[in-house]
């Protein structure tokens, strides 16, 4: 993996954590969790 490919992942998941910490709605917060879980994993090259 790159080290560009491997800086947009981080750059996204922080995108869609802040999202999930300012988002008020339940269901948007499971959504953006359910976004967040492979990015994660992504960055941590586990998948």
């Amino acid at each position: 993996m790159s080290l560009v490919y491997q800086l947009l992942v981080i750059l996204a998941a922080l995108v869609v954590l802040a999202e999930l910490l300012s988002e008020k709605s339940i269901k948007f917060k499971l959504q953006a969790a359910l976004v967040l879980i492979p990015l994660v994993l992504r960055a941590l090259k586990i998948a």
